[in-house]
């Protein structure tokens, strides 16, 4: 009898809409390219850019927050700058997000990381906007930390810079699972109930913690296919 209960109460977890869409493209650090140049290693995180230099950059896989991979930065030569740029162009002005950011550091001194994001707007300079939510110095400690902040989108807002400065030193740092959502959104991406077995095609599968995966998981996943998102439980 717990049996059968159990499986009809399955496609009516599967109908249950997917929470806020992460903006932010190769978020969790997943997606990496590696290439050798006359003995020399490039390591590239997809869609990400890091000024700083290619020899301090390096693919984690021993201590993540999730999946397989995180970015790992360590004896930095010289300062650099890990950002990504993501547009905005279709969202309202004052619509509202939240921007997580999870780190760890082993022996960084006080100002060695700093959130140093910023607005981009067609026509006015909206550089300063929200300036003490996205330009701060990101606390250190032991173990992952997170940072989370708030921010809104200004009147001719084009995109928002998500940028991480980090400073010249030996200290090692390491990025993953980074989100950008938007928050009360009133047109959140199309639903529809769909079941474990018709999870086909070309799609994008998370966790419920956002973390991208390969393949289904135990338990609930968080499926995108084209225009729609669902919460397949398997």
């Amino acid at each position: 009898m717990k049996k059968r209960t159990l499986f009809l109460a399955l496609p009516l977890l599967a109908a249950v809409s997917l929470s806020a869409e992460n903006l932010i493209e190769n978020g969790d650090f997943e997606l990496t390219t590696t290439s050798s140049f006359f003995g020399t290693t490039k390591i590239e995180f997809e869609d990400w850019s890091w000024s700083g230099g290619m020899e301090a950059l390096t693919i984690e896989t021993a201590d993540v927050h999730g999946g397989e991979k995180a970015m790992k930065i360590s004896n930095n030569k010289n300062a650099g700058n890990l950002s990504q740029e993501i547009s905005l162009t279709s969202d309202e002005a004052g619509q509202q997000y939240e921007l997580t950011v999870h780190y760890k550091t082993n022996d960084a001194g006080d100002g060695d990381l700093t959130l140093n994001s910023a607005w981009e707007c067609v026509r006015d300079n909206c550089a300063t906007h929200d300036s003490n939510e996205l330009n701060q110095q990101l606390p250190l400690g032991t173990g992952w930390k997170k940072l989370k902040v708030n921010t809104t989108k200004p009147e001719n807002g084009s995109r928002l810079t998500v940028s991480i400065k980090v400073n010249k030193g030996s200290f090692t740092v390491l990025f993953d699972n980074f989100s950008l959502v938007r928050l009360n959104d009133g047109t959140t991406t199309a639903t529809a109930t769909l079941q474990a077995d018709e999870a086909q095609g070309e799609m994008e599968i998370y966790t419920m913690s956002g973390q991208r995966v390969r393949d289904l998981q135990p338990g609930i996943n968080i499926i995108r296919q084209g225009d729609k998102t669902y919460k397949v439980v398997r």
